[in-house]
C-alpha cells in the first residue's frame, strides 16, 4: 500500500478546516441551547403574565390627586425593591445574568424591533366592537397617536409601569411630546404583554369590562396603535382621544 505524505501546506489547511468545525459546531451547540432557554422563559412569561391593564378615560379626579396616590405606591414599591436588594444574589442569578448579557449582545437584533402591519386589521375589530354595542361613531386612525403609541410600547419593554414612564414622567405626557396634546381627561390608554398576536391582544382588552367600556366610549373620535417586541415578549398599546388641543 502506497504511504501517502501530507505537505506542510496540506497539514496547514487540514488544520485550519479542523478548527473551523469545531468553531461551527461549538456556535451551533450555544444557538441551540440559546433557543431552548428563550423558549422555557417565554412560556413561563405567557403563563404568569398580569393581566391587561387599562385606564378609564375622563376620570373625575384631578391628575395632582392621582400623582399623589401614584408616588405612595411607587414609594412601596421602591421599599420592597430595596429589601429584595440586599439579599445575596444566588448562582442561578449570575447565570441568568451571562444568558441576558449574551442575547442581548448576540441575538438581540433578531428579537428586539417594532411589529407594525396589524393596524388597519385592529381598527376594524374595534369600530366592529362599538358597533356591536350601539356606537355609531367610527374611531379614525391617527398617524401621531400610533407614533406615541409606539413609543409608549418600547417604553413598557423596559419599564412595565401604567402611570410612569422610564424618564419618571407621567404616561400622558407622551401626547404631547409626539404632537398630539389633547384636553385633560380627554384620553384612554391600554397596556399589556405577552400576546403572541394582536387578536389576543384585543380579546384580552375586550374580556376586561373596564377596558371594553373605555374602547366603546361614544365621545372617542381617534385612536393609535404599537406594538413593541423584546426578549421574545410582545408589548401592546392603543392610544385614544376625544380631540386635539
Amino acid at each position: 500500500m502506497k504511504k501517502i505524505e501530507l505537505t506542510d501546506n496540506k497539514k496547514k489547511i487540514i488544520a485550519i478546516v479542523a478548527m473551523f468545525v469545531l468553531l461551527l459546531a461549538i456556535m451551533i451547540g450555544v444557538f441551540v441551547r440559546h433557543f431552548i432557554i428563550s423558549n422555557n422563559a417565554e412560556k413561563k412569561t405567557v403563563d404568569n403574565k398580569p393581566k391587561s391593564s387599562t385606564e378609564e378615560p375622563f376620570e373625575l379626579e384631578s391628575e395632582s390627586k392621582m400623582e399623589e396616590q401614584t408616588d405612595e405606591v411607587a414609594s412601596k414599591d421602591d421599599a420592597s425593591q430595596a429589601t429584595k436588594n440586599t439579599e445575596p444574589a444566588s448562582d442561578s442569578t449570575s447565570h441568568e445574568t451571562t444568558i441576558k448579557i449574551f442575547d442581548t449582545k448576540i441575538f438581540g437584533l433578531l428579537y428586539d424591533q417594532q411589529i407594525t402591519g396589524f393596524e388597519d386589521d385592529l381598527l376594524v375589530k374595534a369600530n366592529d366592537l362599538r358597533a356591536n354595542e350601539g356606537v355609531t361613531t367610527k374611531l379614525e386612525f391617527d398617524d401621531r397617536l400610533t407614533e406615541a403609541a409606539r413609543k409608549r410600547a418600547k417604553e413598557i419593554s423596559e419599564k412595565y409601569d401604567r402611570t410612569k414612564r422610564p424618564n419618571g414622567k407621567y404616561y400622558y405626557t407622551i401626547f404631547a411630546e409626539c404632537g398630539c396634546a389633547t384636553k385633560p381627561g380627554g384620553y384612554s390608554t391600554h397596556i399589556s404583554k405577552g400576546e403572541k398576536s394582536y387578536e389576543e391582544a384585543f380579546a384580552a382588552w375586550e374580556a376586561d369590562g373596564q377596558g371594553k367600556n373605555a374602547m366603546c366610549y361614544p365621545d372617542l373620535k381617534y385612536i393609535g396603535f404599537g406594538c413593541y417586541q423584546k426578549d421574545r415578549v410582545k408589548y401592546w398599546v392603543i392610544l385614544s382621544v376625544t380631540e386635539f388641543e
